[in-house]
This record gives structure tokens, sequence and C-alpha cells, in this order.
């Protein structure tokens, strides 16, 4: 298949699409219909793309200044993404296709660096904070969680959907949607969005404004600040900004560039075959074992449950050495276990710098 459109065949592709999204939002009050099926028109005409992400998020609280940077190679065409990440002393090279991701993650947290193999089920294709379509506001962050989705899939959560009028906000003339949602455990916060759409880069995302209910000081800010027009009518973003905590002074910021854009142009043969290092042990996450596995995935070993797993593999030991089957006291944690806690980690430390603030300053004023 040819990836590569020329402006009537986009033009063409972007009207069907358009027509799909308008029928399946048609409950909606017409302009929030016709601002989403336009948004997913342009986010659907890249079909394929690869590019490098750098991605670095800074805690900037007093006397918890930290700096938290990742950076990534990526692909992504209709049927699979493959993503090779860098983050916090780890490697991971991983490939998500038809809902199951295989991935291979070396550590050095000590002198000793380790490596380890894992399959799990993920209906989600987008792979971890440094993901382009996660950086690119290509997906958007459900409030209270670590899932991303397109926004059609985003309104169709909301419990309240309104807007889609034209106003003027850093200015450019955007069009802006309101969605809300309630407080619902775990998260019990209620939150509403605010996206704005930019019909210059033909409706993609160009800021969306997280508020929490409760905290009215309190307010996540992502901006795209930088589109590149990579074939005519088809566009990506290079550049996001963002920040999250009280509005005066957040408890973190972010700058996301994304370099080396190449949309629908042919991905090179064999990038997304995935290859495993021969004879490592893969944790099953699916089948719930462990067990040897050829470079392809072929299993060459007994199957082990995953509570009697052996460790990962010492980096430049022999992957063919006999496997030790004594119990331990943990299943083997995912490559990316991180991810949860520290996404919903963060929002809670933005929202408890606000509050007390809001305390402090309540006091000041006694």
């Amino acid at each position: 298949m040819t990836f590569y459109r020329t402006r009537f065949t986009a033009s063409v592709y972007a009207v069907l699409t358009f027509w799909v999204a308008e029928a399946e939002t048609a409950d909606l009050p017409v302009p929030v219909r016709t601002a989403v099926a336009s948004h997913r028109a342009a986010r659907e005409a890249i079909e394929t793309c690869s590019c490098h992400v750098e991605f670095d998020l800074k805690i900037t609280e007093p006397k918890r200044e930290a700096s938290q940077p990742c950076s990534c190679d990526y692909w992504f065409t209709p049927q699979a993404t493959r993503a090779k990440m860098r983050d916090s002393g780890e490697a991971t090279d991983a490939v998500w296709r038809d809902s199951v991701r295989d991935s291979v993650t070396h550590r050095s947290p000590t002198n000793q660096s380790s490596i380890g193999a894992s399959k799990d089920k993920r209906p989600s294709r987008y792979i971890g904070r440094c993901d382009a379509w996660v950086r690119g506001l290509l997906v958007l962050n459900v409030p209270g969680t670590i899932q991303n989705v397109p926004l059609e899939q985003l309104v169709e959560l909301a419990a309240k959907v309104t807007g889609g009028q034209s106003v003027k906000a850093g200015g450019r003339q955007l069009t802006l949607l309101t969605l809300s949602f309630p407080a619902k455990p775990p998260d019990a916060t209620a939150w509403e969005i605010d996206v704005f759409l930019d019909p210059a880069v033909n409706y993609l995302v160009r800021q969306i404004n997280y508020r929490a209910r409760d905290v009215p000081n309190f307010d996540r800010v992502e901006q795209v600040t930088s589109f590149k027009e990579c074939s005519p009518g088809v566009y990506f973003p290079e550049r996001v900004e963002g920040s999250s905590g009280p509005i005066d002074t957040p408890g973190t910021v972010s700058t996301t560039v994304i370099s080396n854009i190449a949309v629908n142009k042919p991905i090179p043969a064999g990038v997304m075959t995935f290859r495993f290092p021969e004879g490592i042990i893969l944790s099953d996450g699916i089948r719930g074992t462990s067990y040897r596995i050829t470079s392809d995935g072929r299993a060459i070993g007994p199957e082990i449950p995953l509570g009697k797993a052996p460790p990962p593999v010492r980096e430049g030991a022999s992957t063919t050495q006999p496997v030790s089957t004594s119990e331990t006291t943990e299943e083997p944690k995912s490559a990316t276990r991180w991810i949860a806690p520290a996404g919903v980690g963060l929002v809670l430390i933005g929202l408890l710098i606000s509050v007390v603030r809001r305390r402090r300053r309540g006091r000041s004023g006694e």
C-alpha cells in the first residue's frame, strides 16, 4: 500500500472521514459534532509516522526541584507501533500489535546491569510517557487516569459537552470544546476540560486545559507551540509546552520536542519486526508463566508460573544457563510498572501543592 497522498486524494479521504465521524457523533450539538469530525479527519490523515521525541518534566516546587527527562525513537503504522525509549536508567524496546505488547528492557540501577523481556495484553497502542501521539496531543488523557484516547472517545466519556464556538486565545482564532467529568473513584475529583482546536492546522489540538473543580487554583495546561506541515494539508506537532499545579506558580513544567518527523512515508522494512535476545526468559503476562524463548519468541523451555520466575539476566551473562526454579516472594514487574503511579502521582502532587499554598495564604491573611 502506498501511503503518500496527493492533495486531491488527501482531500477526498478527509471528506470521507469527516462524514463518518459526524455520523458517529450525531447526538451532539452541530458545532461540536463538526469540530470533532474535522479533528478526527486531520488526525487520521496521518497513516504512518516516524520521529524522535525528547520530553523533559521539571518539578519546580522549592526544595523538591528535579528533572525527569526521557527520549524515544518512534514508528507508527495503522497496524503497529514501535518505540525505543530511554528513561530513568532504563532502555526499553517495545512493539505493540493486535493489542499485545512485546518488550525488552535493559536496566542499570546499580553497577550491575540486567535485561528482561515481557509480553502483555495491552488494548491501548500508546507506549509510555514518551509516546509521540501522547506528547503531541493527538490523543488526550482521561482525567484522573493514565489512559489516553482520541478526542472523539474522550467526548463519549464526558458527562456533558458544550461549545463549538470560535474564541480568541494566544493570538489565534480557535474552536473551544468544554468537557465535564463528574467525580468518580478512585480519583474522586470532578474535572472540566477545555479543548482548543485550531482551524489553521485542520482542527488538531492546539491547547488543552484540565481544571479540578474542588481546587479552584489548580490548572494543568498543555499547548502545541509549533506544527510541521508534512505534506499539503497534513500537520504534525513539533513542540509542546505544559504546566501543572497552582495557576500562578505551577509545581511542574514540561517541554516536548519532536524532530526527524516523516509522515505518510514508507516505514523501512523490518522496523516492526521485533526480535528478542536469543534464549532470554520471557515473562508472559497473558499466559501467566515465564519460559525461555528464541529470538522470534518461540518457547524452547518449560513454562514456570510467574510467581516462581527467576530474576532478569545480568548483562553479559549467558542466556542459555540453567534456570533456577526457586520460588520468589513476588511476581516479576513490568518494565513500565512505574508509569501508572508516576502519572497519577504527579497530578496528586500538583493538587496538594495548590491546597497547601491556599491554606498558607489564608493563614497569612488572618
